[in-house]
């Protein structure tokens, strides 16, 4: 039987930075007033180590899925996003966790409605140098194929603070370009936040085959939040972007391109870009810089390629997990044979990687914790 493929919506709403409902956006977001010093509520318990011993090291055992693993700047802790699975309408919330592993110490949740008749989800989120937290939040009815509501929020950690939100989603960027989701989601200092604009796609390959959604980065932005109203900064030439990392100091970004095989670096103040590393001819995406070192996911179960009505797209189901030392060297693989992996968080002192494992079977995804010398 020939392939079959199937569109939610093709219609580019033009909308402002304000929120606004969008019939694609779900699918991809559920795949997505503390002190300085001391960022989360104290009181929370910690009793008990990691699932397994030795490395790489499981450090999640939720029945639905952990994603998104984002260091707090002082490589104390790590926040994730975890599907509840106490709740049938399929919840996301931020949870924390010690650099080693051990019991969720926080979870920081979207007050649930009793008729659970929505989809309340915390995903994506990254941690400034002066403690602020950043996190995408979508929230809609389960019967609907896109939430209500999506945006980029800017608060505290604890459990009951919503905080700010600084840009909606979707939105259509100066270039006419349609962003319905941020992607690699990292500070600059604190006073700006830097991004991957997506949009996506819903895939259907054949009759009775499941969705595939599969994002399109279509450029990097930098949202500041200094001056009387957030305001965006789009970065020439970043077009196919899927990954970025910023530097310790945020004067430079690291990133990725669809389909390609290197890792760039662009310095913010003059606009020059180089090429970090290339792993010729594997694609490279989910970089993640911390230091003098930073960590990519190379090759593995990803295609590029020319849709009919797509365009060009990248589909990814994960790959192995590779060590890049910025003072040169040979790239260091850290995975074993036919991993797949997703996203990892490089620690600031860059020797600890919290990564995503995609299970074979259609399971969830879990964290796993490698550590480097």
């Amino acid at each position: 039987m020939p392939l079959r493929f199937r569109e939610v919506a093709r219609t580019r709403a033009r909308t402002s930075l304000r929120s606004r409902p969008l019939a694609r956006l779900l699918p991809l977001l559920l795949l997505l007033a503390c002190s300085h010093s001391d960022p989360f509520p104290s009181g929370t318990v910690d009793d008990g180590g990691p699932f397994t011993p030795g490395l790489p090291r499981l450090l999640t055992r939720n029945g639905g899925a952990d994603q998104y693993p984002a260091w707090l700047r002082d490589g104390s802790a790590f926040l994730y996003s975890y599907q509840d699975t106490t709740e049938r309408d399929f919840d996301r919330c931020l949870g924390l966790m010690r650099r080693d592993g051990g019991t969720r110490l926080l979870g920081k949740c979207l007050p649930g409605d009793q008729s659970h008749a929505s989809t309340d989800a915390l995903l994506a989120s990254a941690g400034s140098s002066a403690g602020r937290l950043a996190w995408l939040e979508a929230t809609g009815p389960r019967t609907l194929s896109a939430p209500l509501n999506a945006s980029l929020r800017v608060g505290g950690a604890a459990a009951g603070v919503r905080g700010d939100s600084v840009l909606g989603f979707p939105y259509t960027a100066p270039n006419g370009a349609l962003h319905v989701a941020p992607l690699s989601l990292t500070w600059l200092g604190d006073s700006a936040i830097a991004y991957v604009g997506a949009d996506q796609f819903n895939i259907v390959d054949c009759v009775g085959c499941v969705m595939d959604t599969v994002p399109v980065g279509r450029q990097v932005m930098i949202l500041h939040l200094t001056g009387a109203a957030p305001s965006l900064e789009p970065i020439p030439n970043t077009l196919d972007a899927t990954s970025l990392s910023a530097s310790p100091d945020g004067s430079a970004l690291y990133y990725t391109e669809a389909g390609q095989p290197w890792i760039l670096r662009r310095t913010l103040a003059t606009g020059a870009v180089d090429t970090v590393v290339s792993f010729a001819p594997a694609i490279v995406r989910d970089v993640s810089a911390a230091g003098d070192r930073l960590v990519a996911i190379v090759g593995g179960q990803v295609s590029y390629v020319n849709h009919p009505q797509y365009g060009d797209i990248q589909r990814d189901a994960g790959g192995p997990l590779f060590l890049v030392n910025l003072a040169g060297g040979t790239p260091t693989l850290l995975s074993a044979p036919g991993a797949t992996l997703r996203r990892p968080a490089l620690s600031p002192d860059g020797t600890r990687i919290v990564v995503e494992e995609i299970h074979q079977g259609g399971l969830a995804p879990d964290l796993y914790l490698y550590e480097v010398p």
